[in-house]
């Protein structure tokens, strides 16, 4: 009953905010006009000059950290070179495994890297999260809202030991003078015992966090193995964020190197062009935009003393949403970007956006509260992104059996909200970009199939082992299907597509 009465507010705010015609275009209109006036105040930050003083240099110093899990050789060597050619001063490599498979990327490190810098390898015998820092695990309990909780003196503790412990290692190496007084390039690579990426990722960031203070570093660059930089990425993002004193961080715009392999993938590209920019840009003029360290993220690392961590579904929202609560500021820059690589195939592209979509939706239920103390813009953005989609999946589902509207859509509304959007974001985009008639027919196969694993995940928040334990009735019902659970319900959504647009056609030429 608790739970109804928590979900009924949000259900009838987004059917008003569907059906309300004059709701829906202020709040296009407010999501442009932010757009535009981060896309401004960005470009007035990266033409001002740098502050010079006795003690100031002239662009802010970062330390660069990717971790990962065997990588593909090529995928791993492009992102190692590309650091190279951004002139990242210390890079830190974390690898989330000591066996002899692990070995191979530990040999691409060092092939790639021991001709432009100072090269070290690490061999830890421990997971400095595991050994050091508190484990909690989710329950259904979990999910009713709790009072914040703050820092306690064995949070600082629990740090302390893991980064005195991540010290002795470097002392024990034989490295740390070196590694303080050099003026080379310097690249470091660790290797601990297989757990997963959370772990080597919090051994990574506390890592950095030493060679920081040994180095007089301020922030932190965080991305995933296969994360390719450009030049101007990692130094246009820290000038962003060094401009304003209360940022704890941002976030650069992404494009998929592996676009032109499939039709899927150039879908995936288009759903960033015409689907990220405006929701992205429009928050980090707020400053409530979401830092995810995967693929890419930069961080103050002043920023981290004030968090901490006591339970996490999905690190990315984890760290956003605890910075968040300390009051630092989350930007974005389309003007930084990034290059990944990305599914090419449907069912690990739909795998993947319900994966994503599975641990924000956890969040929204979880911290709510926290959701609604962002504000107007933010608190919209989440019931939009919650709830438009899974609201479009029961309109078009009710039409095609009932062959009547749930709520009375006009073609304006329609405009507003799937075609202006889009628009905006495809003419705002980083060129190069596919042209008009290939980047509509990606942008509709992307809407088409969007409704369904965003409902999927409506329905399915507590499956599968990624976020917490498949419960009972997940894996009863597991056992009567022989295909993939997320695949059948996309082909069950297609089919209700198609029995809507075979009634919609009836009652057009009857």
């Amino acid at each position: 009953m608790t739970a109804f009465k928590t979900l009924k507010l949000p259900v009838l705010v987004s059917v008003l905010y569907i059906s309300n015609r004059i709701v829906i275009w202020l709040d296009l209109l407010y999501r442009i006009i932010l757009a535009e006036r981060n896309r401004i105040a960005n470009s007035k930050k990266l033409s001002t000059e740098p502050r010079l003083n006795c003690s100031e240099k002239a662009t802010p110093s970062s330390i660069a950290c990717l971790v990962g899990y065997r990588e593909e050789e090529r995928l791993f060597q492009d992102a190692l070179i590309s650091y190279n050619a951004a002139g990242t001063k210390t890079l830190v490599v974390g690898i989330d495994g000591n066996s002899a498979e692990d070995e191979e990327m530990v040999k691409i490190f060092q092939r790639v890297m021991n001709t432009k810098r100072k090269t070290i390898v690490l061999r830890l015998n421990a997971c400095v999260g595991q050994v050091f820092m508190e484990n909690q695990w989710f329950g259904k309990i979990d999910f009713e809202p709790k009072p914040p909780r703050q820092k306690l003196p064995e949070d600082d503790l629990e740090f302390q030991q893991a980064y005195e412990y991540m010290l002795n290692e470097v002392k024990n190496s034989g490295f740390l003078n070196v590694i303080r007084d050099t003026t080379e390039d310097l690249g470091i690579c660790f290797t601990q015992p297989h757990r997963d990426l959370k772990e080597v990722r919090l051994a990574g960031w506390i890592l950095s966090i030493v060679l920081a203070d040994l180095k007089g570093v301020e922030y932190l660059w965080s991305s995933d193995s296969d994360t390719i930089v450009l030049p101007d990425t990692i130094s246009s993002l820290t000038k962003i964020v060094d401009a304003e004193p209360t940022a704890a961080g941002g976030s650069a715009l992404v494009q998929l190197n592996t676009s032109h392999l499939s039709f899927i993938a150039q879908m995936a590209q288009t759903a960033y062009n015409c689907d990220a920019y405006l929701n992205r840009s429009g928050l980090g003029a707020i400053g409530r935009s979401e830092c995810l360290n995967g693929p890419g993220s930069l961080f103050r690392i002043a920023a981290f003393e004030d968090g901490c961590c006591v339970l996490v579904l999905n690190e990315d929202m984890q760290v956003t949403m605890l910075l968040g609560k300390e009051g630092w500021r989350r930007l974005y820059s389309a003007e930084s970007i990034i290059q990944t690589a990305g599914p090419v195939t449907l069912d690990g592209w739909v795998g993947q956006r319900i994966r994503w979509s599975r641990g924000i939706h956890l969040h929204r239920v979880h911290d709510y509260q926290y959701i609604l103390s962002q504000g107007y813009l933010y608190t919209a953005y989440m019931l939009r992104s919650g709830l438009y989609d899974p609201l479009l999946f029961l309109w078009i589902a009710y039409y095609a059996i009932m062959g009547q509207q749930l709520v009375i859509i006009s073609l304006l509304d329609l405009f507003c909200l799937e075609v202006i959007p889009p628009v905006y974001n495809y003419f705002r985009s980083t060129k190069p970009r596919a042209g008009l008639s290939m980047t509509v027919a990606h942008y509709l196969s992307y809407r088409a199939i969007s409704p369904a694993y965003r409902m999927y995940t409506f329905l399915t928040p507590q499956k599968d082992s990624w976020a917490l334990p498949p419960s009972q009735a997940a894996e009863a019902v597991s056992k009567w299907f022989p295909w993939e659970a997320e695949m059948a319900f996309l082909y069950f959504w297609f089919g209700i597509m198609v029995c809507a647009g075979v009634r919609m056609a009836f009652q057009i030429l009857i």
